[in-house]
């Protein structure tokens, strides 16, 4: 049985759709990260499970149970805000253990569940400090003790690591990942770093004005995108998209560019009659810089000590590569390019979808 289940649920603001008869199902232990742009519905969906907004229509299912009209405290979740929430007066004990107190728990079990998840998030020794005397990071490690002690079936957490400064979020991504393996309870993570949902999740669901454009495993997700979407939400640096129309080559095929300029395409792709306009989808890692090819033009280069991320130009075409290896060669030289196999996708010019 599913831990969460979603069934053809909606919610309006007046005249505006924000959810449209969406269906999800969660599975029990399952990690599931809810992404998309601004705007798109994740965390308005995210709160609807949690009992923090009302649906406008369907069913929403915890554990078997529909929770439509019970209250948040009655769902059996616990959820990790975006700004810790906290209360300062009190110190880390005091807010860890606040909802167990709550329920009138006694106080030796109270302080053994503290204890127990203090010793999980590496918080023994911050206790008895106030959340003014803490950093960032062990501020949302005390949200989030505050929420296992709860046990709950389902934690919900709503972008818990956009306050936090870069080094911070990559520390803590590993340390929920942990957790999640820890403790085996069902999460459902809302983000818009779609690095986060990559690193973190068993499952991704992508969000486009409150429908679901493709949920599946990340690599899933990054291998075969559903459509232009996807592909372009999916990945980081992000994929090329280039138009244009499909050519024969001597090896295979060539796609030619609005300006005229053709481009040969690797082997494996599906065969399409000449003249056909698609979105051609190439991952920068696919585009090598080598010694024949294509002929590009280096417009910016940006090292970031691992790789280099290469701004091409073919003609008028924009096109990023990145490179493992230290160029030899500046801005404004002339190259040659060559597309590796494996990392490009072909979609449908009018509708956008993959073809396969």
């Amino acid at each position: 049985m599913a831990s969460v289940e979603l069934q053809q649920v909606s919610k309006r603001y007046g005249p505006v759709h924000v959810i449209r008869d969406l269906d999800l199902a969660v599975e029990k232990g399952e990690f599931v990260a809810l992404v998309g742009p601004s705007g798109c519905g994740k965390s308005t969906l995210l709160r609807m499970i949690a009992g923090l907004e009302d649906i406008s229509g369907g069913d929403i299912r915890i554990a078997g149970r529909v929770v439509n009209e019970l209250s948040p405290r009655e769902r059996n979740i616990a959820m990790v805000f975006q700004n810790y929430a906290l209360y300062p007066h009190m110190s880390v004990r005091g807010n860890m253990g606040f909802s167990l107190m709550l329920r009138k728990q006694p106080a030796p079990a109270i302080s053994a569940e503290v204890e127990k998840a203090a010793n999980i998030l590496g918080l023994g020794k911050l206790l008895d400090r106030l959340p003014g005397q803490l950093s960032g990071g062990q501020r949302q490690r005390v949200a989030m003790g505050r929420a296992i002690v709860r046990n709950t079936e389902v934690y919900l957490f709503d972008e818990p690591l956009s306050n936090l400064d870069a080094q911070l979020r990559v520390q803590m991504r590993s340390e929920i990942k942990a957790l999640h393996r820890t403790l085996g309870n069902t999460m459902i993570y809302v983000t818009h770093d779609q690095v986060e949902a990559m690193t973190m999740a068993d499952r991704i669901v992508v969000l486009r004005e409150g429908v679901i454009e493709q949920a599946g495993a990340p690599l899933d997700l990054y291998d075969r995108p559903a459509n232009v979407f996807v592909a372009g939400f999916i990945g980081s640096p992000g994929i090329n998209l280039i138009e244009g129309r499909i050519a024969a080559a001597a090896g295979g095929s060539e796609i030619t560019l609005p300006d005229g300029v053709a481009l040969d395409l690797p082997e494996g792709l599906p065969r399409l009659p000449e003249g056909t306009e698609v979105i051609c989808g190439i991952r920068p890692e696919s585009v090598a810089i080598g010694a024949d090819g294509t002929e590009a033009e280096i417009h910016l280069i940006e090292p970031t000590g691992s790789d280099t991320q290469v701004h091409l130009r073919i003609g008028r075409t924009a096109l990023l590569a990145l490179c493992r290896e230290r160029l030899t060669v500046g801005e404004g030289a002339r190259v040659h390019l060559r597309i590796r196999p494996g990392g490009v996708h072909l979609f449908d010019k009018s509708t956008g979808r993959r073809i396969d």
